[in-house]
């Protein structure tokens, strides 16, 4: 007896009132209403997720949808923070706006360091529509060594929705279901109710509660020093230079304050220094040196390497002063 042949034409032929051809139909058919209902259940669940679910995390969502649906809607803020973990922490967008008016807004991130930044914030930075009187940009001096490989803290931002969507078409733009996996956190954070902090949704804002002790700077490992910085991740600093040139905005870069001791880190940070006050010689961009701030104390830090809320206080209110000092000087046009 020979088999029946997937390819043969007793296999292949359709006849309407052939059982096996009827359970085939009435199975795709089920699929099919299966998949259109879970789609249409997972369209109405996430409705209110919006583009949320194309970022990393619930609090990432929130300071960067901010910024591109102010650059969607047109309207204008007076600062805008950018950069790591040191913005996150040490400028407080409050003191900025009540020192410089409205509105403040902290759109920095925890590892955004450089080749993190160049695709999560410098996209935001060069939209046209953004309109920002001063972009206050911080980054902590360690990111501009290494190599030209991300960390891992900048891998993570790489891969998120968020950035790979600008290059990759992503199934989840046309099919929720799809994106069901990324929207969760932020769906079930809905269900629940749990809100976040209002200093988060008003400012972008979490004040660093820690507070640094003597043993975190005796502790800090001893890093060699190191003789030059990274020429890719530099780059980066000088495409900030051009875009907020290229859009009439004001720059101001700091270089934040640290207790480090590392021989290591202390280098880069000399080396850093040069660059900026290179860099920025001669052009509309601002650089503010405060890695030595007299004005703080330990009680003031987190850590070795970020403010706590009272540190970000005061140095936030050095920062506007200094930003009030420059105000006054005509924007170059070059």
């Amino acid at each position: 007896m020979s088999r029946l042949s997937i390819f043969s034409s007793d296999a292949t032929d359709f006849r309407p009132g052939d059982p096996v051809w009827r359970a085939a139909l009435r199975a795709v058919a089920v699929a099919v209403v299966v998949l259109a209902a879970g789609e249409a259940t997972a369209r109405m669940l996430l409705r209110d997720v919006g583009r949320r679910w194309e970022y990393w995390q619930p609090v990432a969502a929130t300071k960067f949808e901010f910024v591109r649906t102010a650059a969607e809607q047109g309207q204008t803020l007076r600062t805008l923070v950018v950069g790591d973990s040191t913005g996150m922490s040490d400028l407080d967008p409050r003191v900025l706006e009540r020192e410089l008016g409205p509105r403040s807004w902290n759109a920095a991130w925890n590892g955004n360091f450089p080749l993190a930044f160049e695709e999560t914030t410098l996209p935001l930075l060069a939209d046209r529509r953004l309109r920002v009187d001063w972009i206050v940009a911080s980054f902590i001096p360690a990111g501009f060594a290494g190599s030209d490989r991300p960390t891992s803290s900048e891998a993570g931002l790489l891969a998120s929705t968020y950035v790979q969507k600008r290059t990759t078409t992503q199934t989840g733009d046309y099919v929720y279901l799809a994106r069901f996996k990324s929207a969760w956190p932020f769906l079930l954070n809905d269900l629940l109710g749990h809100k976040e902090a209002p200093s988060v949704t008003r400012f972008g804002y979490a004040p660093n509660q820690n507070h640094a002790t003597a043993e975190m700077i005796t502790s800090e490992p001893s890093q060699p020093p190191v003789v030059a910085l990274n020429q890719r991740r530099l780059q980066v600093l000088k495409s900030l230079v051009t875009i907020a040139a290229g859009r009439h905005s004001r720059l101001l870069i700091v270089m934040p304050p640290s207790l480090t001791t590392s021989p290591g880190r202390l280098s880069i940070a000399r080396l850093l220094r040069a660059e900026l006050a290179a860099e920025t010689q001669g052009s509309p961009v601002r650089f503010l040196d405060l890695t030595q701030a007299q004005f703080l104390e330990l009680g003031d830090f987190g850590d070795v390497n970020h403010l706590n809320a009272r540190g970000a206080a005061e140095l936030t209110t050095e920062v506007a002063r200094a930003i009030k000092r420059w105000s006054s000087e005509p924007v170059s046009s070059d």
